[in-house]
């Protein structure tokens, strides 16, 4: 499994490496939505900093954001941000930001610790 998913006080930290691909990341949301922490959580943070790649279709992006669509309406406080250091990261968080499907709002950082101090 190419992530980590670890729940903290008030949202999680999902850390992605190797080669990722979009089925696993519809893997970890369907995890993520059915845990029952998900109601309280604020925050998702995403560090692609270890990641080598993730290039998933467009079918793929809006089936994820469609996804989180749906989960919104039970945790509509969430904020998403992601540590992005590559391409294929970077171009897949914006075409599934494009969608407009989800209604979270989504940063990219070039750090972790800078991802944290905006989900506070």
């Amino acid at each position: 499994m190419p992530y980590k998913t670890a729940w903290e006080s008030h949202g999680l930290l999902t850390e992605w490496h190797g080669h990722s691909t979009n089925p696993e990341m519809v893997q970890m949301q369907e995890q993520v939505h059915c845990h029952p922490n998900f109601d309280n959580v604020r925050y998702s943070i995403h560090d692609f900093s270890k990641c080598e790649s993730f290039a998933p279709c467009n079918f793929d992006i809006e089936f994820s954001a469609a996804i989180d669509g749906a989960a919104s309406r039970t945790s509509k406080l969430l904020k998403i941000a992601i540590v992005a250091a590559n391409a294929e990261v970077s171009d897949m968080v914006r075409r599934y930001m494009d969608t407009g499907l989800s209604p979270y709002p989504v940063k990219f950082f070039a750090s972790l610790q800078e991802a944290r101090e905006w989900v506070k």
